[in-house]
């Protein structure tokens, strides 16, 4: 369903890695301007803390190839990269993004982003559950 998305990032050189990534955002269409925050976040890694950028984009990466070639990697994706997010960048670009936080293992109980699970759809929990577990093991 979506073979634009499972290159062989595995093997890329790191500014590849990157390059790839924001390409790859900057096609989708999501919820809210998600892409945009990804875009803004990426852009303040880059003029803060490179080797995070680095990391984040190899994440969103891994996390693509990890999930079902059937599924919507999207989800995957950004989770992969805001998983090095501060909570104090997760407020500011993950405000408006609750399932993006929700994924990701170290920003699901923080109060700003929380959203219980128990006020989530099963199947919506399901990921969730699904996408911590893929990322928890990247750790």
């Amino acid at each position: 369903m979506y073979p634009h998305v499972f290159m062989a990032t595995r093997s890329l050189p790191q500014p590849e890695t990157v390059a790839w990534v924001r390409e790859l955002n900057s096609r989708w269409i999501v919820h809210h301007g998600l892409n945009q925050s990804a875009e803004t976040y990426m852009a303040h890694l880059d003029a803060t803390d490179p080797t995070r950028l680095i990391t984040a984009c190899e994440r969103a990466a891994r996390l693509v190839h990890a999930c079902e070639p059937v599924e919507d990697p999207k989800p995957w994706f950004y989770a992969g990269l805001f998983s090095v997010a501060t909570v104090e960048e997760a407020e500011q670009y993950l405000a408006d993004h609750w399932f993006t936080a929700q994924c990701v293992p170290s920003l699901a109980g923080h109060p700003k982003l929380r959203v219980p699970l128990e006020k989530i759809a099963p199947k919506t929990g399901a990921k969730v559950a699904r996408v911590r577990k893929a990322l928890s093991a990247l750790e």
